[in-house]
């Protein structure tokens, strides 16, 4: 690490012995001057995949990793490493430092420490970055959802970086939304105002309401993205109006949440819910090396297999809410394969819904039941076995078949309906228990 006072006394040693070339030093710094101008974006980089990691570290405004990414720049740019490792290296460093910001570890030391690490890229640069970065703590999955949840996300200064990032990931390619006018939401208001609206609110969260209103506030799961016009109009609101607009109105994908009919209320349960749901993006969004990949759902997983998992419970669950097209497409899969995996999903949804809401919503108000606070996402530990991270698999649960069983008109469809019925039916469709 060399600090900027410094530079010149540096410079006039490496070059006092008659080795110094002007002609050379310009043309060496008019190279790196033209991949300054990619790493701040005034010229774009020739791969849009190298052009995404770069906006990335930069929305996360980590200029202390400027010296190693144009490190990294120089060696692709001399041929020693690829576009694609360059990308992967580039995201390392963005995962890095936001897992590290979310998991409350220190900043202090990353000028020295991405300085550092440009000596120790060898013949295999991106692995040479993760094991260095490894070593100086990079927060694993099973640590970096756990700390994501509870976050006070809201006075962070990555909040837009991080809700954008979410939101564009999960935004249909061809039908992108401009985000350059959408302000910061909170569901659940700052204010509790002493007037009806207030009343609600409180009497949503329960009688410890001013802890869950302090502990839940600036969490991931209750903060969205909305235009400035709904963001002015819905204010303090009661609930029931603000899901008339984020879940019918608004057209930012984060959003679509609030569409489901089944969320009547928005308290503690809800919101933690949510942000396990919004943790999920963002173990994708800035994943660990592979050395660190976990089976993030495991632990909530055995945690059920010890309770008694009642088929009843199920059925409750089941008819409580009309079921959306997605949670009968995974119905439908699950039970005409032993285990099916994350991308045959996808790909029977069309991407038309999101994978993830759609799946925990089956269980997302299982209050009174054995199956409450399992400490993982109820509606997906609820109908699988368990998520194998590296194959991407979902097993059912035999009693989820039974369940299923105890609604004809449910089990029929299921069975009966071909693919191409059942996915033009994208109605919210109840079942009443035989």
């Amino acid at each position: 690490y060399l600090g900027k006072s410094a530079t010149y006394d540096e410079f006039d040693h490496r070059n006092r012995h008659g080795t110094f070339s002007p002609v050379g030093s310009a043309l060496e710094l008019r190279a790196l001057a033209r991949l300054y101008d990619v790493l701040e974006g005034r010229s774009p980089h020739g791969n849009a995949t190298v052009n995404a990691a770069l906006g990335a570290v930069r929305d996360l405004q980590v200029t202390t990793s400027w010296p190693l990414i144009l490190r990294l720049l120089e060696a692709e740019a001399a041929g020693r490493i690829g576009a694609g490792d360059l990308a992967r290296a580039v995201r390392n460093i963005a995962s890095f430092v936001l897992r590290r910001l979310v998991c409350a570890e220190t900043s202090r030391g990353y000028g020295r420490w991405f300085c550092a690490v440009c000596k120790e890229l060898g013949t295999d640069p991106v692995a040479d970055l993760e094991r260095f970065l490894e070593s100086k703590g990079w927060p694993d999955d099973r640590r970096f959802v756990s700390s994501f949840v509870g976050m006070d996300l809201y006075n962070s200064k990555y909040r837009r970086a991080v809700l954008d990032a979410i939101e564009l990931a999960r935004q249909h390619k061809s039908e992108r939304v401009d985000l350059s006018n959408a302000s910061i939401e909170h569901v659940m208001p700052r204010t509790l105002g002493a007037d009806e609206d207030g009343d609600a609110w409180r009497q949503g969260l329960g009688d410890d309401w001013r802890d869950q209103h302090a502990r839940w506030l600036d969490t991931p799961g209750n903060l969205t993205l909305v235009g400035a016009e709904y963001n002015s109009s819905m204010q303090n609101c009661r609930f029931a109006v603000k899901k008339e607009v984020l879940g019918r109105r608004s057209v930012i994908a984060l959003n679509r949440w609030f569409a489901d009919k089944s969320i009547d209320v928005w308290d503690a349960e809800q919101i933690e819910f949510r942000g396990r749901a919004l943790a999920e993006y963002a173990v994708d969004l800035w994943p660990p090396p592979p050395t660190l990949k976990q089976d993030r759902w495991i632990a909530a997983s055995a945690e059920l297999d010890e309770r008694s998992l009642a088929v009843d419970d199920i059925v409750r669950v089941l008819t409580r809410s009309s079921l959306t097209l997605g949670q009968r497409v995974f119905f439908k899969a699950l039970l005409e394969a032993e285990e099916v995996s994350s991308a045959e999903l996808r790909d029977r949804l069309g991407m038309k819904v999101g994978l993830t809401s759609q799946l925990s919503g089956l269980g997302r108000r299982i209050n009174g039941t054995n199956l409450r606070s399992t400490g993982g996402r109820p509606g997906l530990v609820l109908i699988c076995e368990g998520w194998v991270e590296g194959a991407g698999t979902y097993r059912a649960r035999p009693e989820l078949v039974e369940a299923i069983a105890r609604l004809p008109d449910l089990n029929a469809y299921l069975r009966g309906a071909t693919w191409e019925e059942l996915t033009a039916d994208s109605a919210y469709i109840g079942y009443e228990a035989g």
